[in-house]
């Protein structure tokens, strides 16, 4: 098997992984509102955010940053700052395509969890 043809099972793997994560987050989110819409249109904050953001990045967030979800904004922004740079694509460029690979996936679930935190404490 060539570097080629790993590559490509891996970012399809990584494509279909965020393909059925964003089905599945979808229908929660749809099974969510009609539950909300059943008690009386009350949401929480977490919910009307994801709710207004299609893309949805994941729930999970503080899992992501490795922090509390009680966390404040300094504590979210200190855990991403970390995090960013220890999963930054360009201090692993000189370890192969695939591990750059993975380091942009892993990136964009953090700057994605980060936005989606700074929403929530918003």
């Amino acid at each position: 098997m060539t570097l080629g043809e790993k590559i490509t099972i891996l970012l399809g793997l990584a494509a279909g992984y965020w393909l059925v994560s964003a089905i599945m987050d979808w229908s929660a989110r749809k099974e969510r509102a009609e539950a909300a819409q059943s008690q009386g249109g009350q949401q929480s904050k977490q919910e009307r955010i994801a709710a207004s953001d299609p893309g949805g990045p994941t729930a999970r967030w503080f899992e992501v940053l490795e922090v509390s979800e009680s966390a404040t904004a300094e504590q979210i922004t200190a855990a991403y700052k970390k995090k960013i740079s220890e999963n930054h694509p360009d201090k692993v460029a000189q370890m192969g395509e695939e591990i750059r690979a993975l380091a942009e996936l892993r990136s964009q679930q953090i700057n994605a969890a980060y936005d989606y935190a700074l929403k929530l404490k918003a």
